[in-house]
């Protein structure tokens, strides 16, 4: 895989570069996906996922554990798309809860239609809301790991994810009943 035409290992040098390498093939299409449903733009999104991975690369040490890559690099990823949007919201990388590579068993059950009018609908959903529903339904972090990524108290995220859900509901309303009417 390559990143703005350059391997990954060829950003540094030995140090830590198999490590990023390694991440980037294992999350890179989760991290672009991620990107690209909460920026609504794949030009910005493809800048996140750059940058994510030479932040990446840049705190490699930070990383104590390679088998919890998972939840450190989203947390670059999230605070990356965030600095993008013009709401700059650091918080300390934390990867102390990561979860295999799987796919969204929402994009594997529904219809590519379907599937486009949910993006839609998420999209337009407002970032803080975005955030949660992306994070729980689209990529499968657990509460706890959610909080741990956006900084924020579980009942918040908790929270986030209700009103995420009940808005895409609303949004979806005349979709669902068009689907239902035969």
């Amino acid at each position: 895989m390559e990143i703005n035409g350059t391997r990954p290992y060829r950003l540094v040098g030995a140090r830590g570069s198999a490590e990023v390498a390694r991440m980037y093939e294992a999350h890179a299409p989760a991290i672009r996906s991620f990107c690209k449903r909460f920026l609504s733009d794949p030009d910005l999104a493809e800048d996140a996922v750059q940058q994510t991975f030479e932040l990446a690369l840049r705190f490699i040490d930070d990383l104590q554990k390679s088998d919890r890559s998972r939840a450190w690099v989203f947390s670059i990823a999230r605070n990356e798309c965030l600095r993008i949007l013009g709401t700059p919201h650091p918080v300390e990388l934390d990867e102390r809860h990561a979860d295999s590579l799987t796919p969204s068993p929402l994009d594997l059950s529904i219809t590519a239609d379907v599937t486009s009018q949910l993006h839609r609908a998420i999209a337009s959903l407002p970032p803080i809301y975005r955030e949660a529903v992306l994070l729980r339904d689209m990529e499968g972090f657990s509460y706890a790991e959610i909080a741990s990524i956006t900084g924020t108290p579980g009942t918040t995220v908790k929270f986030r994810i209700y009103k995420g859900r009940e808005l895409l509901m609303g949004i979806l309303e005349p979709v669902l009943k068009e689907w239902r009417t035969p």
